[in-house]
């Protein structure tokens, strides 16, 4: 076999990062069974399977320099090693490398930490630690020499976002839009970027609530439609950040203060740490035991 090939078996049979495989190979004369001994010595293949396991905690990080603003989430098992200061460590190098290299989101997977690939570099500092550590998304906006960024990040480090609009104004302006987009979680950016096919289940779904509902009550069905209509535009109103009220002054939406400001938003990212991953159910002590007993 080439080296290629016993690199490619060796990660197969062990799930470790390429470069711990090659390296276990040097330390083994290209022996595969040596290598993975070696692995098993040194960590790589115990890391390798708690990468397995759910990384739902972590932290949501921005960073704004000049005309770039990167949004990040990276992810650990618990909140303690949220707090940890080589997994924060971690997490600032990645933010100053995507400062520094990203320009599409398609960058970030592509970023070297610590001279490997980042999701290596995650598998290292997995075994290190003792749970998964990893990269999971990134955002990018740039600014031209017209346009303002705006960037935030709760001081708990679990939501943030960065907000891009149209023209040249005050800073905070923007900052204080990206405070909002962090807190509220809107969904998209007006109505006109709403997902059609998300539009047509809420409606689908409100209108099967309304007709049991007419139903129900006895309710001329010929009022159902303006029903139906109205509850839609009300989730759009809590899901489009340009109609959500302004949470610092919520007698104007976000697109009234932006406009008393002379500017439009064109695009916003807001993330929150763990979204969208499915936790694993908790055991209990007794549980905990008979899961390492098993080992």
């Amino acid at each position: 076999m080439t080296k290629a090939e016993l690199v490619k078996e060796l990660r197969k049979r062990t799930q470790a990062g390429m470069s711990e495989c090659i390296k276990a190979l040097d330390k083994s004369d290209n022996d595969i069974e040596k290598a993975i001994v070696w692995l098993r010595e040194n960590g790589a293949i115990k890391a390798a399977n708690k990468q397995m396991n759910a990384a739902t905690d972590g932290v949501v990080l921005t960073k704004q320099v000049d005309n770039k603003a990167v949004l990040i989430e990276v992810n650990c098992q618990t909140d303690f090693v949220a707090r940890n200061e080589q997994f924060l460590e971690y997490s600032n190098t990645i933010l100053d490398q995507a400062i520094a290299d990203v320009t599409t989101d398609g960058c970030f997977e592509k970023l070297v930490i610590n001279n490997k690939p980042i999701a290596e570099s995650g598998l290292e500092l997995t075994a290190f630690i003792g749970e998964k550590i990893v990269f999971r998304r990134g955002k990018v906006l740039i600014a031209n020499e017209n346009q303002t960024l705006g960037s935030y990040t709760h001081n708990n480090k679990r939501v943030g976002a960065i907000v891009l609009v149209d023209s040249k104004v005050d800073p905070e302006v923007v900052r204080k839009v990206a405070m909002h987009a962090a807190a509220m979680r809107p969904k998209y950016l007006s109505r006109e970027q709403v997902d059609p096919n998300w539009l047509n289940s809420e409606r689908e779904i409100i209108a099967n609530l309304v007709a049991k509902e007419f139903e129900e009550q006895g309710k001329d069905v010929k009022f159902a439609d303006k029903t139906i209509e109205g509850r839609l535009n009300k989730i759009l109103k809590e899901n489009c950040l340009v109609d959500q009220p302004f949470f610092m002054d919520s007698s104007k939406t976000i697109g009234q203060y932006l406009a008393e400001n002379k500017t439009q938003p064109i695009a916003f990212f807001s993330f929150e740490v763990g979204e969208g991953i499915e936790k694993a159910p908790e055991l209990s002590f007794a549980e905990e035991v008979a899961a390492q007993m098993k080992k």
